[in-house]
């Protein structure tokens, strides 16, 4: 294996990013449950408003706890592949500047001053990923796969299209919209963002499966 630092790096991103998977799910499984919770609180039922809360609150649980894993996986990842291809190390940095992001946005300002701390750190949750791939695009000119390099721009272009539509489906939430419709308008916005994933997972999967299969000299 010619490059056996990005192979393991990669794997591990490619784990992390199935992880995002699951944690994706379980957040679209939240925003049903809120969906349902707010019928159930104008229906006046307690029962199904419990079920609903009770729903809502384990899911949400458990994506923030997959979610943890799969970041400190990514970083594993990263830092581990920037090692046989220095444009991970843009990526690196991308992913710390998307905690910082996270972290400031916790912090109780006003909400368009959080509004705009979530958005920095989509955004460079974005250029991470597009680094990430960038990277992989180097290791395939690196490997002689043309197949891999020119995959990585579609890849690219769905990403951000995707990211686009998550984007506005999350202003709408915010800004424009309350009650069920906000809470209808995350649940499609979650909805596109599993897919922006998948289509990220299969492309990361062909990356480990060209890394694994380049011998030690091409």
């Amino acid at each position: 294996m010619k490059f056996p630092n990005a192979y393991s790096g990669v794997k591990k991103i490619f784990s992390s990013e199935v992880l995002s998977i699951i944690a994706a799910v379980c957040l679209l499984l939240a925003s049903f449950f809120a969906v349902i919770m707010v019928e159930a609180a104008s229906e006046k039922s307690e029962t199904g408003l419990l079920a609903s809360f009770s729903a809502t609150g384990i899911f949400t649980l458990a994506s923030g706890i997959v979610g943890i894993i799969a970041l400190v996986l990514l970083i594993i990842g990263v830092s581990a592949a920037s090692k046989d291809e220095p444009t991970f190390k843009t990526a690196f940095t991308f992913i710390i500047v998307n905690l910082l992001a996270s972290a400031l946005a916790l912090i109780p300002f006003s909400d368009v001053i959080k509004q705009i701390f979530n958005l920095a750190s989509n955004v460079a949750g974005i250029f991470a990923a597009f680094y990430i791939i960038y990277g992989i695009q180097a290791l395939a000119v690196k490997c002689g796969d043309a197949g891999v390099e020119k995959k990585g721009k579609t890849v690219i272009a769905l990403i951000l299209c995707t990211y686009i539509i998550a984007l506005v489906a999350t202003i709408l939430g915010s800004f424009v919209v309350t009650g069920t419709a906000a809470n209808v308008v995350s649940l499609v916005g979650a909805i596109v963002d599993i897919v922006r994933l998948v289509i990220y997972v299969v492309y990361l999967a062909a990356a480990k499966k060209m890394l694994a299969n380049t011998p030690a000299e091409v």
